[in-house]
C-alpha cells in the first residue's frame, strides 16, 4: 500500500513536471511564430517603403515630362502668333484700306447721285413750266383733248385744218406750238433718259454698299478672329504661368528639353493639351498625397507592435515571476513532507525517497529555467497559461493533502 501511495506520488509530481514542460514548449512554439509574423510585417513594411521612394521618384520624372511638354506648347503659341495672328492682323489692315476706298468712291456717287437729281428736279420743273406753257396756247386757240405727243401732234393738225378753212392762218403760233411740242418731247425723253441713268446709279450705289457691308462683315469676322485668336493667346499664356508656378512648387525640375516637337494643331488642340497637362498634375499629387498617407499608416503600424512586443516582454515577466511561486509551492510541498517523516520515524526511508524525488524534480525544473529565460520572447497571452497551471497544480495539492492525511492515519493506527 506504501509503495503504491510513493507511486502515485512520484507519478503526480511527474505529470505536472511534463505539464510545465509542454505549456512551456507551446508557448515558445507560439511566441515564434508571433516572431517570424512580425519580421514578415517589417520586411513588408520595407518593402511598402521602397516602393513608395519608387513611386516619388517616378512622379519626379513625369514632373519633368510635362515640364517639357509645356516649354513646347509655349514654342506652339509662339508659332501660331507668328503664322496666324500676324497675317490676319494685315488682311485686316488691307480691308480697311479698301473699305475708305469704297468708303471714298460711294460717297462720289452718293454726291453724284444728288447732282442728277438735283438736274432731274429742275429738267422736271422746266418740263411742267412748258407744259404750262401749252395748255396756255391751247387754251388760247380753243385746243383740247388727250394728254402726251400723240394728243398735241393731233391737236396741231386740227389747229392747221382749221386755220386753213378758216383762211386766217397763224403760222407764228403754229410754229411756237410745234416748238414747245418738240421740246416737251424731247425734255420727256431726256428725263426718261435721266430717269434710267438715275435707276443705273442706284443699282450701282447698291452693289457699293453691298460690296462695303460685305467688306464691313469680312473685317468684322476678321477683326473678331484676331480678337479671339488672341484671347487664346492670353488663355494659353496664363495656363502655361499657372503650370509653371506648380512645376517650380515641386523643386524637382532635372533636365530641360531632350528633343523638339513641332506643334501644328489649332486653337482647341493646344487648350485639350492644357487641360490634360493640369489633369496629370493633379493625379500626381493626390498620388503622392495616398503614398504619404500610406507611409503614415505604416509607421502607427510598427509602433503598435512595438507596444504589442513590450507587452508581451511584461509578460514574460510576470511569467517568470510565476515560476518562481511554483518553486515556492514546490518547496512548501517538501517542507509538508518533512513534517510528515518527523511525525513517524518508520516512514522517515520513504518520505527521503520522496524528498530524493522531489530533489529531482527541483533539479529538473531548474534544468529547464533556460528553456523558462527562452520564454521571455513569447508574444502569446500569460493569463491564459496562468490558469492553466493553477488548474493543473490544485489536484496535486489535493492528492498531497490525501497523502498526508493517510500518513497520520497510518501513524495513528501503528501508535
Amino acid at each position: 500500500m506504501y509503495k503504491v501511495k510513493k507511486l502515485y506520488l512520484i507519478s503526480a509530481v511527474s505529470v505536472i513536471g511534463i505539464l510545465v514542460l509542454v505549456a512551456s514548449f507551446l508557448y515558445f512554439l507560439k511566441l515564434s511564430k508571433e516572431l517570424s509574423r512580425t519580421e514578415k510585417l517589417k520586411t513588408t513594411l520595407q518593402q511598402s517603403a521602397l516602393t513608395a521612394h519608387n513611386s516619388l521618384t517616378q512622379a519626379n520624372k513625369e514632373l519633368s515630362r510635362l515640364r517639357s511638354e509645356l516649354s513646347a506648347a509655349h514654342e506652339g503659341l509662339s508659332r501660331i502668333e507668328q503664322t496666324q495672328v500676324g497675317p490676319l492682323q494685315k488682311k485686316a489692315e488691307n480691308m480697311k484700306e479698301s473699305l475708305l476706298i469704297r468708303d471714298t468712291q460711294l460717297s462720289e456717287l452718293k454726291n453724284a447721285l444728288e447732282v442728277n437729281e438735283e438736274a432731274n428736279a429742275l429738267l422736271r420743273a422746266r418740263n411742267d413750266s412748258l407744259r404750262k406753257q401749252l395748255e396756255g396756247l391751247k387754251a388760247e386757240y380753243g385746243m383740247t383733248g388727250g394728254q402726251g405727243p400723240a394728243a398735241e401732234e393731233t391737236a396741231r393738225k386740227r389747229d392747221k385744218k382749221s386755220l386753213v378753212g378758216s383762211g386766217k392762218p397763224d403760222r407764228k403760233s403754229a410754229k411756237e406750238i410745234d416748238s414747245l411740242t418738240r421740246k416737251i418731247s424731247e425734255m420727256a425723253v431726256y428725263s426718261k433718259r435721266q430717269d434710267e441713268e438715275m435707276k443705273m446709279l442706284r443699282l450701282k450705289v447698291g452693289k457699293l454698299e453691298n460690296t462695303v457691308d460685305t467688306l464691313e462683315r469680312e473685317l468684322f469676322l476678321a477683326r473678331a478672329e484676331v480678337v479671339e485668336k488672341k484671347s487664346t493667346v492670353d488663355l494659353l499664356n496664363v495656363q502655361k504661368e499657372m503650370l509653371s508656378a506648380d512645376i517650380t512648387q515641386w523643386n524637382q525640375e532635372k533636365a530641360r528639353l531632350e528633343k523638339a516637337k513641332d506643334l501644328q494643331i489649332e486653337k482647341a488642340g493646344l487648350l485639350a493639351k492644357v487641360d490634360s497637362l493640369t489633369k496629370a498634375l493633379s493625379a500626381k499629387q493626390k498620388q503622392m498625397n495616398a503614398l504619404q498617407e500610406n507611409l503614415k499608416s505604416l509607421n502607427s503600424e510598427v509602433l503598435r507592435k512595438d507596444e504589442k512586443v513590450r507587452g508581451l516582454e511584461a509578460g514574460l515577466a510576470s511569467l517568470d515571476s510565476q515560476r518562481r511561486e511554483l518553486q515556492e509551492q514546490l518547496v512548501n510541498q517538501q517542507v509538508l513532507l518533512e513534517e510528515a517523516s518527523a511525525l513517524s520515524g518508520g516512514l522517515k526511508e520513504r518520505l527521503f525517497e520522496l524528498s530524493r524525488l522531489l530533489a529531482e524534480k527541483e533539479f529538473q525544473i531548474e534544468k529547464n529555467s533556460d528553456t523558462i529565460v527562452l520564454l521571455q520572447e513569447e508574444l502569446s497571452d500569460a493569463r491564459s497559461r496562468k490558469i492553466k497551471v493553477f488548474d493543473a497544480l490544485n489536484p496535486e495539492k489535493t492528492k498531497v493533502q490525501a497523502t498526508k492525511e493517510k500518513l497520520e492515519s497510518i501513524l495513528n493506527q501503528s501508535n
